[in-house]
């Protein structure tokens, strides 16, 4: 008995590792830089802004964007994050206020400042925009564009995307709870028909 239960832990194991290795591959394959592409609407996902102590992660995103920004005149950024939880103002707003110093003309920002998480960054922004998008544009960390793309495709909704730089002393870490996330993300972040009915009729 005891030699069939390592035989089945070794196998649990082996399966384990051929998941994370498929998640990598698939996080790493999905990291195109498609800066070049010009869309109407560029999504800037969030990340802890700390009460305007933005974090390092936020930081790289908010860069890169202000470079695409720059250089597509006529994109419009729909900046994505929530209120953090002792916090009166929103990730968006900081973003928002990050890119105003940044000299991003204010009718080019569009902010959305209800979301918790990666799936409602991207479900509350496609209901911002004037009508149902067939392509955007992402910012977003690099280990963080396959999930992005995984949901905007479940809207129907084809992802570009421009990597921001990862904070060295985070890789690690970011890359290990990114796996979990797809799985969560694979299983759980569905739009629902009437979500997806509604979006389609504006």
């Amino acid at each position: 008995m005891n030699k069939i239960l390592k035989k089945l832990f070794k196998f649990l194991i082996f399966i384990l590792l051929l998941i994370i290795v498929f998640i990598q591959g698939l996080i790493h394959f999905a990291n195109k830089n498609d800066f070049s592409k010009q869309t109407q609407y560029v999504l800037v996902l969030g990340a802890r802004a700390n009460k305007g102590n933005l974090s390092k992660t936020l930081q790289e995103r908010l860069k890169t964007a202000t470079t695409y920004l720059k250089e597509h005149k006529n994109s419009k950024a729909i900046l994505c994050g929530g209120t953090e939880k002792g916090d009166k103002f929103s990730q968006s707003y900081y973003m928002k206020e990050y890119l105003l110093k940044e000299n991003i003309e204010k009718e080019r920002l569009i902010t959305e400042d209800k979301s918790k998480n990666t799936f409602e960054n991207i479900k509350f922004a496609l209901f911002k925009m004037d009508k149902k998008p067939t392509e955007v544009m992402i910012i977003t960390s690099s280990y963080h564009i396959f999930r992005a793309k995984l949901i905007l495709y479940r809207f129907g909704v084809l992802g570009y995307c421009v990597g921001a730089k990862v904070p060295k002393n985070i890789i690690l870490k970011s890359y290990i709870r990114e796996t979990l996330a797809v799985i969560k993300t694979y299983i759980f972040d569905r739009p629902t028909k009437e979500e997806i009915k509604k979006l389609y009729e504006k």
